[in-house]
């Protein structure tokens, strides 16, 4: 089923992708979740969407994604960027800033590795026998480089959930609730909506990783949280705590959202951290040409 959905995700980009055919020596194929048809992205996950996003303004190369386009039957190299895939990656697969998902992740044979999301990653692929440098970082934390909205700062918490979440009955009681509001990773029409959503909270409280990678971006300072410790997102707490290394954040574990949502929120500020983020070694070591500086 997953193969003949390929099939005919790629016959609809079909036509775009023709004319790239005269170029295809600069054609960046990407190795990403990501609904592409028609010849453009359709919002499912921001966390993935974000390799559509971000390449779009930071490379002048076109590219499409791997499983949804014909192309990648020509072009073999393949780029793992942002998520937690790795473990889809194959002999022809170039890392930059990708991750594992869990610590039992299946780990490929990979042809280079520039940049990985965080320490527990890079353990992990050193295990396995991979070359991997001491770069890290989650090329999401390029936002600012790309867009810096002008927003008013409130006194809103803002919480984003991980989609595992997002049916949660602990919904009704956020809805209840003036003081917070909901961002959605996954409804959504346009990604800088969420950012100024995001940029103006003075706190946000996630279970979505790239709601926190996405808030220390842009230097809200925030939690990590949790429904139900994590249960129903595959890989646990590893994602989180391999990023968490990338920035020198030692929360250990999340925090219930309902505890928190129970109590006053000032219980829980003496957790907040402020990242250390380094952009030079994802600008520096990006393996494909970038119109980005610090």
């Amino acid at each position: 089923m997953e193969k003949l959905k390929s099939i005919i995700t790629q016959c609809s980009n079909l036509r775009y992708d023709l004319v790239l055919l005269l170029k295809i020596r600069q054609v960046i194929i990407i190795n990403s979740w990501i609904d592409f048809r028609k010849g453009e992205i359709h919002n499912r996950n921001l966390g993935d969407d974000l390799n559509y996003y971000i390449l779009k303004e930071i490379t002048n190369f076109p590219f499409r994604f791997k499983k949804c386009t014909f192309l990648s039957k020509i072009i073999k190299d393949n780029y793992l960027c942002i998520g937690s895939i790795i473990n889809h990656g194959n002999k022809n697969s170039i890392v930059w800033g990708a991750g594992c998902i869990s610590q039992n992740s299946h780990i490929p044979v990979l042809k280079k590795v520039y940049v990985v999301r965080g320490p527990k990653t890079r353990e992990l692929l050193m295990q396995s026998g991979i070359s991997c440098p001491e770069n890290y970082g989650d090329p999401a934390l390029l936002l600012p480089l790309i867009y810096n909205p002008h927003t008013t700062s409130s006194n809103k918490i803002g919480i984003i959930l991980n989609a595992a979440d997002e049916q949660n009955e602990v919904l009704d009681i956020i809805n209840d609730d003036k003081s917070y509001t909901l961002i959605s990773m996954t409804r959504y029409s346009d990604w800088r909506e969420v950012v100024r959503n995001i940029t103006q909270c003075r706190l946000v409280l996630s279970s979505s990783l790239h709601g926190l990678i996405i808030s220390d971006a842009y230097d809200i300072p925030n939690i990590w949280v949790s429904l139900d410790n994590c249960k129903n997102i595959i890989g646990g707490h590893f994602k989180y705590l391999d990023y968490f290394g990338s920035v020198k954040r030692h929360q250990k574990k999340p925090i219930e959202l309902e505890e928190i949502l129970r109590n006053s929120i000032e219980d829980y500020l003496n957790i907040i951290e402020k990242p250390q983020i380094d952009l030079k070694p994802i600008i520096e070591n990006c393996p494909f040409k970038i119109n980005i500086s610090i």
